[in-house]
């Protein structure tokens, strides 16, 4: 949903952990989810 909610509004964001592999097909559940938005004007 976040992604979605995102995408949808055009915030450029990064999942960095185990949750992003993940979406790749690899299961690795790290209990937690990392995110970095961008720190942009557009962003804000």
């Amino acid at each position: 949903m976040f992604g979605s909610t995102c995408h949808k509004i055009n915030v450029n964001y990064l999942n960095i952990c185990g949750f992003a592999v993940n979406i790749y097909g690899y299961g690795i559940n790290t209990g937690d989810i990392d995110i970095f938005i961008e720190d942009t004007i557009a962003n804000r």
